[in-house]
């Protein structure tokens, strides 16, 4: 890592020590009762977008809101459209201050909304999914935790409910098992 990437490290870690600090009402629904779903991923292939999109679809279909919001790396081409209408994307080259901050405004469509449920879809360890969990409101803050990877500490004290496993996201059994897991719960 060099001097650069070590300040701009030493930043984000601040800020997500800060926002995390944050107190707020932690609150676990059946997954019945969830109105209200923000999903934070990072743009990959287009079969990844179909698994998200599919899962979004099932979640609408049971009267659910979603919104979503990704990540697209500077090198990322997509060679797909994105079909929903409440998806904002945030590029890496045009929307990010030097800190790889999400610049203000870009984000806000997305964590002004309140969410029963917040499925962090992104790779691990991923800052922009930690940041946008962290400035978002949410009864209940969900992630993947790969135990081969060094993620953030803050990581444990942003998400409520972490699945942990020893390899890579496999995007579609993680979304099976939030639905699994959080199906479980009866009030």
């Amino acid at each position: 890592m060099n001097i650069i990437e070590k300040i701009i490290h030493f930043r984000q870690t601040r800020v997500l020590r800060s926002l995390s600090n944050a107190k707020r009402k932690k609150r676990i629904e059946n997954m019945e009762n969830i109105k209200a779903v923000g999903i934070i991923f990072e743009v990959g292939s287009d079969k990844e977008w179909n698994t998200l999109y599919a899962f979004t679809r099932a979640l609408e279909n049971e009267k659910k809101k979603v919104w979503l919001i990704g990540f697209q790396r500077d090198k990322q081409e997509i060679n797909y459209i994105f079909t929903h209408s409440r998806t904002i994307i945030c590029h890496e080259k045009e929307d990010f201050n030097f800190f790889k901050l999400p610049k203000e405004g870009i984000i806000e469509g997305f964590t002004n909304q309140h969410f029963n449920l917040l499925i962090d879809c992104t790779k691990e360890p991923n800052f922009f999914g930690q940041y946008v969990a962290a400035k978002s409101s949410a009864d209940l803050k969900v992630t993947y935790m790969n135990n081969n990877e060094n993620s953030m500490d803050e990581a444990e004290t942003i998400f409520d409910f972490q699945i942990h496993d020893n390899k890579p996201i496999d995007l579609n059994q993680y979304l099976t098992n939030v639905q699994t897991y959080l199906g479980m719960i009866r009030k």
